[in-house]
């Protein structure tokens, strides 16, 4: 069994092509697609690398939607509009409708994901019920933040005290229908707002630890905010606004302290209205009918799930000459996160691999997928942040082995959340005992050039503690800054471009024997 392996330079994003081969067999699998603007350039080198001799037509076995953020969806959806290219089987990952008003803490029924409820019967409606639900929340955290930006003026008086004030929005009111892109362009203005309150220093998925502190005095009105936000904006004008503009036991700074909490509110409210039209417009291009198989497919707490290759389509089974074994999101996991905004808003600590970040929901749920054949294992993470592996609470986590067990032995790793914050992956790795190991082991990073977050410094400081002797390579698609690297600039895979072009792809093969990087152009900086 001979594996190649390809990632695509799409900057901040993700694009991953496995194929495996065999005397008898091809299979293809792709790992996201990347963002709308590097989506095409990637379709066009899919369409010319798997374009057989003669008539036949391209095809990709499994295509895997990790997560539903715009980066790593856009580009599958150029390749279903597109149609140059044929898709055997999609998976997206079992994501709950949070605003479908289902119970929250429980798994939720197929018929009560995000994926089956916008390409199924009545799919046109769930979505635009879905995004007016967060564009209700957006307006009314925009309100709320119109309030405290008077009250930092120290505006106060009468006018400031009404329902006006805490019924300020941005734009027309909801509307019931709205075309896709229109929504998605409504909830960036959002976001952009929103940041334009904390900045962009942190890893822009998640809040900025400079800005958000835990233990704050305002975490009081934030746990009425969420209150009031959930329960209706009635309860929000009578008791929330009057006691912000009591001004009672108000702490110095605290009305920054609220602006930064609540944009951070705002953004990931945002971000969820952003990736459900991520995910609508993915599911609006298949075709029609569909002859594409799209499963949702998640893992028990303490047992991955097994998927064979048949000759025709991976289907569950532990044996065959291709195995995709999904290690998360985990049930446990999936069902925590149905009830995600705006409650699910937190601080995070020191950027290292000892403690932990804070990740958005989004990324949590993002699937976890190891690959074997032909003996070498290859692992997919898309923007993980390994949480369904931890048991316990933050601080003191342990790790379920039935899941830690498969991070052994593996030859390839895509660096989860393009070598950003990761929250427990350096934790879960380290306790499957990956530093002891002595096979050959290579590590992809997919990020922007000259990024100013990315690889995050807890890589810096695990290869700190990674025993030299340890054979470890790092692949970048894009240069890094000379500082996110200082000190394992020795782990850096030789550069190769065996193909030509200037691009920044990485290539690897394993031709039965041994693995052997085909193309990598990205020198250690000095």
């Amino acid at each position: 069994m001979k594996v190649d392996v390809t990632m695509y330079d799409v900057g901040l994003g993700s694009a991953l092509l496995l194929t495996f081969w065999s005397d008898r067999d091809q299979v293809h699998v792709l790992a996201d697609g990347g963002n709308a603007s590097a989506g095409p350039g990637v379709e066009d080198k899919l369409f010319r690398w798997l374009k057989p001799p003669g008539f036949g037509r391209p095809r990709i076995d499994l295509v895997i939607g990790t997560h539903y953020d715009a980066d790593h969806l856009d580009g599958i959806t150029i390749i279903l509009k597109k149609r140059r290219i044929d898709i055997g089987q999609l998976w997206l990952p079992p994501v709950a409708d949070d605003e479908s008003g289902a119970e929250f803490g429980r798994l939720a029924g197929d018929e009560n994901l995000l994926a089956n409820r916008f390409r199924g019967e009545g799919g046109d409606r769930a979505y635009q019920q879905y995004v007016a639900a967060k564009d209700r929340r957006r307006t009314t955290l925009r309100a709320i933040d119109t309030a405290l930006e008077r009250l930092s003026r120290g505006s106060d008086g009468p006018e400031d005290r009404s329902d006006d004030a805490l019924n300020i929005a941005d734009g027309d009111p909801v509307s019931a229908e709205r075309p896709v892109d229109e929504w998605r362009s409504r909830f960036q203005t959002e976001v952009d707002h929103a940041y334009s309150i904390v900045g962009r220093r942190g890893c822009e998925h998640v809040p900025d630890a400079d800005v958000v502190r835990e233990g704050t005095r305002f975490g009081y009105v934030l746990a009425r905010l969420a209150d009031a936000v959930e329960h209706g904006r009635a309860l929000l004008r009578r008791d929330l606004g009057d006691w912000i503009f009591s001004r009672v036991d108000w702490p110095a700074g605290a009305t920054r302290a609220a602006r930064a909490e609540l944009a951070h509110m705002r953004i990931a409210n945002a971000k969820d209205g952003i990736n459900a039209s991520a995910l609508k417009s993915l599911v609006d291009a298949l075709p029609n009918p569909c002859d594409i198989l799209v499963e949702c497919h998640g893992c028990s707490d303490r047992a991955p799930r097994a998927f064979a290759w048949t000759g025709r389509l991976f289907a569950p089974g532990r044996s065959g000459e291709v195995t995709a074994t999904i290690l998360s999101p985990t049930d446990r996991l999936i069902a925590d996160r149905r009830d995600r905004i705006p409650k699910g808003v937190v601080a995070f600590r020191a950027k290292r691999w000892g403690h932990l970040e804070g990740l958005s929901d989004s990324n949590q749920l993002s699937y976890i997928i190891r690959f074997d054949a032909g003996g070498q294992g290859i692992l997919v993470t898309g923007d993980s942040g390994f949480d369904g592996f931890a048991v316990g609470s933050d601080s003191a986590a342990t790790y379920e082995t039935a899941l830690t067990d498969k991070l052994k032995g593996v030859s390839v790793i895509q660096a989860p959340h393009h070598g950003g914050i990761s929250r427990h992956f350096y934790r879960a790795i380290e306790s499957a005992g990956f530093a002891e190991e002595t096979q050959k082991t290579y590590l992809l990073l997919s990020h922007e050039a000259d990024s100013h977050h990315r690889p995050s410094m807890a890589l810096a400081d695990y290869m700190s503690r990674l025993p030299s002797e340890r054979p470890l390579e790092l692949l970048f698609t894009n240069q890094p800054k000379p500082e996110r690297v200082r000190g394992y600039r020795g782990r850096f895979a030789s550069d190769v471009n065996q193909t030509g072009g200037q691009d920044g792809d990485v290539r690897l093969q394993f031709d039965g024997h041994e693995w052997t990087v085909v193309r990598h152009t990205i020198k250690p900086p000095a």
